[in-house]
């Protein structure tokens, strides 16, 4: 989704992924995209991005989440998550259908997409008058 949101006109994209396969797969692609210069790959746990991207004050308009769906969303991912989104922006989750990752902290579930046996959840602050 992320070198797809690239193609789409946005202006960067960092990728979390600590596997080295998968990560090949992404630099791959970057290469081929020739998309360097907007591409950011770091090669950590999902946790550890969360606590240096919240320790650097790093704001995003839309995050995606593909989490493994044995494991789903850690605590401290879900605490975080809404302290890195704009308030304008949208938290997109993937997740087996029946199986709901969320609640996230501030944000409200606004939809819901479904994929046959996936389902894409979409995520954004709470507006409170």
């Amino acid at each position: 989704m992320g070198l797809e949101s690239l193609s789409w006109g946005a202006q960067d994209c960092l990728f979390v992924e600590p596997n080295r396969q998968a990560q090949a797969s992404i630099r791959t692609n970057i290469a081929i995209l020739a998309v360097q210069q907007w591409a950011e790959l770091w090669p950590v746990t999902a946790e550890r991005a969360v606590t240096e991207l919240l320790e650097q004050n790093r704001i995003f308009d839309l995050i995606v989440c593909d989490p493994p769906w044995r494991e789903g969303v850690t605590e401290v991912i879900r605490r975080s998550l809404s302290a890195l989104l704009d308030h304008g922006g949208t938290l997109l989750v993937e997740h087996p259908t029946g199986r709901d990752f969320g609640p996230f902290e501030n944000l409200v579930l606004r939809r819901q997409r479904k994929y046959g046996g996936t389902m894409l959840s979409y995520w954004t602050w709470e507006i409170v008058p």
